[in-house]
């Protein structure tokens, strides 16, 4: 498959939907690893994905400017990003590469120059895990499964989008929900939210910006999570390409 570069727009930044998004594996640490709703019937019209993308697309723009603003606060403060947005590692042009998973189960969108964890336990529940070399701990992807929330057995039973984020900000004191949409891909419903997390939750490494796409096939909850600092999520435009694009290229083909 041939890589694929974002557009140059800057992209953004549960009940059930609580209950989905606490469920980060356990003993899978941070280092390992916006938007309209969808409805939560089973149409797919082109109608309401037009909506949907014409939603999502005014509030990239407005997720675009908040972003810039608020490094302008940061950067007085004494924000710094002292790495480049990409590893030297990342030698092509495009800031995503695809991956398909060797046993059919998924398709990714993988930053550029980042490094797959090859160590994973076999059967356990991170199906996939890559980081980015000169970030390490702090910019991760991982892909993975989990019982869904008691009463969802589809991805619509979780709700609303933004529920789903406001679920997930909610498992940190200092969790806030920066925006949330459904989507459709492959004839499979998604829901992407993004979540900032404050420094006494994200630890060494200060703030954090995650983004998770979900997704409910056959019983089981299948999770993508991108994560970067804030001051680099800020700093870079780049990096908030790479973690909403992340986020929107993952693709569940079958159950693992």
């Amino acid at each position: 498959m041939r890589g694929w570069a974002l557009p140059a727009a800057a992209p953004p930044p549960g009940s059930a939907a609580s209950r989905a998004n606490a469920a980060a594996p356990s003993g899978h640490a941070r280092g390992d690893p916006d938007g309209s709703s969808y409805s939560s019937g089973s149409s797919g019209s082109s109608r309401s994905s037009d909506i949907s993308s014409s939603r999502r697309g005014a509030l990239l723009q407005l997720a675009s400017a908040s972003a810039a603003a608020a490094w302008s606060v940061g950067a007085a403060g004494g924000a710094r990003a002292d790495t480049p947005p990409l590893p030297k590692t990342c030698t092509g042009p495009d800031l995503l590469l695809p991956y398909s998973d060797p046993g059919g189960r998924f398709r990714l969108a993988v930053p550029c120059g980042w490094r797959q964890v090859t160590s994973l336990m076999e059967g356990g529940s991170v199906l996939a895990s890559f980081y980015n070399p000169e970030e390490p701990g702090a910019e991760t992807l991982a892909v993975y499964v989990s019982p869904p929330p008691e009463g969802a057995s589809s991805t619509a039973d979780l709700g609303a989008p933004e529920d789903v984020a406001a679920g997930l900000a909610r498992i940190a004191p200092n969790g806030i929900a920066m925006g949330a949409y459904g989507s459709r891909r492959g004839g499979r419903q998604y829901v992407t939210v993004h979540v900032q997390f404050g420094g006494n939750t994200a630890g060494v490494f200060g703030a954090a910006r995650e983004f998770r796409c979900i997704t409910l096939d056959q019983g089981r909850q299948y999770t993508l999570r991108v994560t970067s600092t804030r001051y680099r999520y800020l700093a870079h435009p780049e990096v908030r390409q790479l973690l909403a694009g992340a986020a929107d290229g993952f693709e569940l083909l079958r159950a693992a």
